[in-house]
């Protein structure tokens, strides 16, 4: 787009140069002077004097460059984890059956590329719940809880059994009863933050003491002052993108015509996912907000590459 701005306004000042040399030509043909007369050295002077700002092309090579506005250099990825995840089926299964053909285990792996040298606190954070030591909480046993209505994010890193608590005045980390290890996830301040400005980038909230991320799928400004780009996806989109068409809990009613086999499915699996938290006490169906994933979203497995 830049370099379409300078070549048009090259193209522009050869024509005013052009236009120049015409007016010149003509004002010496009509008056016949052969000669640079006191008329015609007035008529030069007064034109280049009106034309000669439209002339101005920058001269120095900082002119330049700030014309051209290079773009910001790729960030580097300095480590790769996997994710190995699985969305259920309607019913919110899992087990293997033997005609699996009309509503299947949708299974995929992510692997994510995290910038170490930009955001070296966000990758620590991240990576101390990927290499896991002892029965620490660990993205092994988490799951993806939906998709943001308003920046259009996948949500994930929702741990089992971790939950944020207040201690002190303080949010912390209570996993399984006990108080972990709570701090926040944030830089020294001295590097400027990366725009949220494409899909498949990985971010984590800025205030939250959580290991909770999102994955982009579109590009989101709402995010930039509140979240920080630590990564990216580099497999797994075809996950991303079924995420998108996952069934998701409405506050209100169903979109589709009241009466309608899809308003019907709908209401049947919204009433079955309500159900199912009573049922099985799985705390994470009790909760009920816009976007919220109507089957089960798990991660398996997590590991360094």
């Amino acid at each position: 787009m830049t370099t379409m701005k300078i070549s048009t306004q090259i193209s522009t000042q050869i024509l005013l140069a052009l236009l120049l040399l015409l007016l010149n030509i003509h004002y010496s043909t009509t008056y016949n002077l052969s000669s640079p007369s006191p008329a015609r050295r007035d008529f030069i002077s007064k034109s280049t004097l009106i034309l000669s700002p439209l002339l101005t092309f920058p001269s120095s090579s900082t002119a330049l460059e700030e014309a051209l506005e290079s773009p910001s250099p790729k960030p580097t990825i300095t480590k790769k984890v996997y994710f190995d995840v699985r969305i259920s089926r309607s019913d919110g299964t899992f087990a293997v059956r033997d005609n699996d053909s009309a509503d299947p285990v949708l299974r995929s792996t992510l692997i994510l590329g995290l910038y170490g040298n930009d955001f070296p606190v966000h990758v620590e954070r991240f990576l101390s719940y990927v290499d896991v030591k002892n029965d620490g909480p660990s993205y092994a046993n988490s799951y993806f809880t939906g998709l943001d209505p308003v920046t259009g994010s996948v949500e994930g890193g929702r741990i089992k059994g971790l939950e944020v608590a207040n201690f002190n005045n303080q949010a912390v980390l209570n996993y399984g009863g006990q108080i972990v290890k709570s701090e926040l996830w944030l830089e020294d301040g001295s590097k400027e933050k990366f725009k949220h400005d494409r899909e498949f980038l990985i971010t984590h909230r800025d205030l939250d003491v959580s290991p909770k991320f999102g994955i982009t799928t579109t590009a989101s400004a709402a995010l930039d002052g509140t979240n920080t780009v630590f990564g990216e996806l580099l497999e797994g989109f075809d996950f991303v993108r079924r995420c998108e068409f996952i069934q998701k809990y409405s506050v209100s009613t169903s979109t589709e015509e009241p009466g309608s086999l899809k308003d019907e499915v709908f209401t049947m699996q919204k009433e079955f996912f309500r159900g199912l938290a009573k049922g099985v006490g799985d705390s994470r169906l009790d909760e009920l907000y816009e976007g919220k994933f109507l089957r089960k979203v798990d991660v398996t497995r997590c590991g360094l590459l």
